[in-house]
C-alpha cells in the first residue's frame, strides 16, 4: 500500500497507517528527495533535521544506544555525509538521542520522525528520475516532484527548483515511445489560447500522468466546492439585506 495523493492535513491516529507512512517517507529521506541544498549548500535548520531523523531512525529499529560512526553514515543522505566531518555527525547525533530520543518508544519515534518529515517543503511528494526535459531551464537530468502545489522539475543534486507548473495550467499529458524505444511524456500547458508542450524523457510517463491527473480532478473539485459555497454565502447576504 503506498499513498500517491496527499491534499489534507494527515492524522497520525493509526499505527498501521503510521507505519505505512513511515516506510514510504523513509526511502525519500536516506535519498535525500526531501533535503533542499541551496546553491549546493545545507542550513542550519536543515542540518538538525537531518541529524534529528538519522536518531530516530536509529531508535525506530529498536536499538537502545547512541548509534557508532559506521551506523551514523547509514543513517544519513548521502548527498550530505561530505558536509561534516565523522566525528561531527556522530557528536550531533548523539546530542539529539541523549536530549529528545532515546526517551521514545520505537512506535513513538515513529511519529516524531513524520512529524519532522512533514516539515520539509517536499513531503508528500512522488519523486520520478527524468533522463532530459525540453525546457531549456532544466539542465541535464533532473527529479521530478508531483504534490498538491503542482508540477517541479529539481536538480539532480540539490533538489532546487528548475521549473513548475501548477496543476491550473497543465491542460493535458501524453505519454509516447520513439522507433529506438526511447519513451517520453508530453506535458500540454498553457490555455485555448496559447500552448506550450514541454517533452519529458522517462520511464514513468504512465504513473507520471495519472498522478498528475489525480491531483488536477481534487483541485477542480476544491474550486467547485469554493465556488458553491461563495454562492451561498452570497444569497444568505442578499436575503439577510432583503434584496434577493
Amino acid at each position: 500500500i503506498k499513498k500517491i495523493v496527499w491534499f489534507r492535513p494527515l492524522r497520525l491516529e493509526s499505527s498501521l497507517y503510521v507505519n505505512m507512512l513511515y516506510e514510504q517517507a523513509r526511502p525519500d529521506v536516506t535519498r535525500a528527495n526531501l533535503v533542499l541544498l541551496p546553491e549546493g549548500n545545507m542550513e542550519l535548520r536543515v542540518h538538525r533535521t537531518v541529524v534529528l531523523l538519522a536518531a530516530l531512525q536509529h531508535r525506530i529499529t529498536e536499538h537502545e544506544h547512541s548509534p557508532f560512526k559506521a551506523q551514523v553514515a547509514k543513517l544519513l543522505p548521502p548527498s550530505v555525509v561530505h558536509m561534516c566531518s565523522p566525528e561531527e555527525w556522530v557528536a550531533a547525533v548523539a546530542t539529539d538521542w541523549d536530549k529528545v530520543v532515546k526517551k521514545l518508544s520505537p512506535d513513538a519515534a515513529k511519529r516524531k520522525f513524520l512529524n519532522e518529515a512533514m516539515k520539509l517543503p517536499l513531503y508528500g511528494s512522488c519523486f520520478f528520475p527524468i533522463k532530459h526535459c525540453s525546457d531549456p531551464t532544466v539542465r541535464g537530468e533532473c527529479i521530478m516532484a508531483v504534490n498538491k502545489t503542482g508540477v517541479h522539475f529539481l536538480s539532480h543534486k540539490t533538489r532546487e527548483t528548475y521549473l513548475t507548473y501548477a496543476f491550473g495550467d497543465i491542460v493535458s499529458t501524453r505519454k509516447l515511445r520513439s522507433n529506438t524505444g526511447q519513451q517520453f511524456l508530453d506535458l500540454k500547458c498553457g490555455n485555448l489560447m496559447v500552448v506550450k508542450v514541454t517533452r519529458c524523457e522517462t520511464a514513468y510517463g504512465r504513473e507520471i500522468g495519472t498522478v498528475i491527473s489525480l491531483y488536477s480532478k481534487m483541485h477542480l473539485d476544491a474550486r467547485r466546492h469554493s465556488e458553491s459555497l461563495e454562492g451561498v454565502f452570497r444569497a444568505d447576504a442578499a436575503l439577510a439585506a432583503g434584496t434577493y
